[in-house]
């Protein structure tokens, strides 16, 4: 009769045990899905342009329902070779109707590689801009 009254005391506290752990393991997921940023990116931009020119880049952003996402911070990063003969203006921005804008320009002739971050770090995206040398000559091969 002693065992079987010592014997429940050890199933309810196995019993708070498995409670509690269940909470502990099943909050910070909950918590991830709450607050997780996902969305859809799309990055526009020439694959070249003339030396000395801007460059816009355009990354559009939209919710996994695809709507345009509003207010979403974007920001915008050059390779860490190309800092000081390239510049990219503003390095941070948001959203507008899903649409973030940058401008690039380059002081030398190459790719321009560029880190795009979306949301709070959660969306990264790469692409890039090739700097070509300005021909002299006309457009359309005029003499």
């Amino acid at each position: 009769m002693l065992n079987v009254t010592l014997h429940n005391p050890w199933r309810l506290w196995t019993l708070l045990l498995a409670l509690l752990l269940g909470v502990v393991v099943a909050t910070p997921t909950s918590m991830a899905q709450s607050t997780a940023e996902d969305y859809k990116v799309t990055i526009l931009t020439p694959h070249s342009t003339v030396l000395g020119q801007d460059q816009e880049i355009v990354v559009r952003v939209r919710t996994l329902q695809g709507e345009p996402a509003q207010g979403v911070p974007v920001r915008f990063q050059l390779d860490p070779q190309w800092h000081g003969d390239a510049k990219i203006v503003p390095a941070e921005t948001t959203t507008q109707d899903g649409i973030a804008r940058a401008r690039v320009r380059a002081d030398l002739i190459g790719h321009v590689g560029v880190t795009v971050r979306v949301g709070f770090g959660t969306v990264h995206k790469r692409t890039g801009l090739l700097f070509v040398p300005f021909s002299g000559g006309e457009p359309g091969g005029g003499a």
